[in-house]
């Protein structure tokens, strides 16, 4: 009577995937532990393991700097529109004041807020990807 094959590809595919540590491995799968061991170790599970929740990581920061950079950009479309917004009206309120200075001063302090507001979002999408990852992975 012949002893069932051990479907070594399916151990080590379980092995590098999960969590399962190698002696949990080989008493569910029925084989000795020094022999799945002696395995791992000339297939080098522990490498492949790490290259693989490696490749995990990677692959969630690549898609969460692309989903940055998406809401960045929506961002800022709506600064950029709203800014225009603003100085139209601001410009429009300037036209109908006349002279008086202290609503001349308001309304040339709003615009120059407007432009601050410009240059801060610029300087925020300015920014990185690979400092956006930096601060990711920090986490």
């Amino acid at each position: 009577m012949s002893a069932v094959k051990p479907n070594w590809n399916k151990l080590r595919n379980r092995y590098v995937t999960t969590d399962i540590s190698l002696r949990k491995l080989a008493a569910e799968s029925g084989i000795p532990f020094p022999t799945v061991r002696d395995c791992a170790k000339r297939e080098k599970w522990v490498v492949l393991r790490e290259e693989y929740r490696n490749k995990i990581v990677t692959n969630t920061l690549q898609k969460t700097v692309e989903k940055i950079s998406e809401s960045d950009s929506d961002f800022n479309f709506d600064i950029n529109r709203i800014n225009a917004v603003a100085a139209q009206k601001v410009l429009l309120m300037l036209e109908n004041v006349g002279d008086n200075p202290k609503y001349i001063k308001s309304l040339t302090g709003a615009l120059k807020d407007i432009t601050d507001i410009k240059r801060l979002s610029e300087k925020i999408s300015d920014i990185d990807d690979t400092v956006i990852i930096n601060i990711v992975s920090e986490d």
